[in-house]
C-alpha cells in the first residue's frame, strides 16, 4: 500500500469512501473503494470499479474456540457485455487473479496486524 486518502463518511459504515493506491505489476494503480455493506462485527463488503470492471471484497469474522477466523472473498465482473470484452477478460482474467492472490495475504495480515494491535490496548 503506497497510500490511501478518505473521501466521504465518518468512521467505518456505509458509503464511506476511499481512494488507495498500491503498486502493482510495477506502476501505481489508484482504485476509488467504497462500504455497500456493514453487519459489526461479522461482516463487511467492499466495492470498487477501475477500467470497467466492477470488484468485490468481503470479510466475514467467524468466532473460533481459541481464536476470530478471517474469512476473505474477491470477485471481479466485466462491465461489458461484448463479445470482445468477454474474451479480453478470459485471457487476460487469468493474469489479474494470479497478482490478486499475490496481494490478499499481505492484506489479511495488515488487518491481523492492526486486530492484533488493538486487542492490546
Amino acid at each position: 500500500m503506497i497510500r490511501i486518502e478518505r473521501l466521504a463518511g465518518e468512521g467505518y459504515a456505509v458509503g464511506t469512501k476511499w481512494r488507495e493506491t498500491r503498486k502493482m505489476m510495477g506502476k501505481e494503480a489508484t482504485v476509488d473503494m467504497w462500504v455497500t455493506e456493514v453487519d459489526a462485527p461479522a461482516r463487511t463488503v467492499v466495492k470498487a470499479n477501475s477500467h470497467g470492471m466492477n470488484y468485490t471484497s468481503g470479510f466475514t469474522l467467524k468466532p473460533d474456540a481459541t481464536a476470530t477466523i478471517l474469512e476473505m472473498y474477491f470477485s471481479g465482473e466485466s462491465e461489458s457485455t461484448s463479445r470482445i470484452s468477454k474474451i479480453f477478460t478470459a485471457v487476460f482474467g487469468r493474469l489479474g487473479a494470479r497478482v490478486t492472490r499475490k496481494f490478499m495475504p499481505k492484506d489479511l495480515e495488515d488487518i491481523a496486524a492492526k486486530a492484533e494491535s488493538r486487542a492490546g490496548k
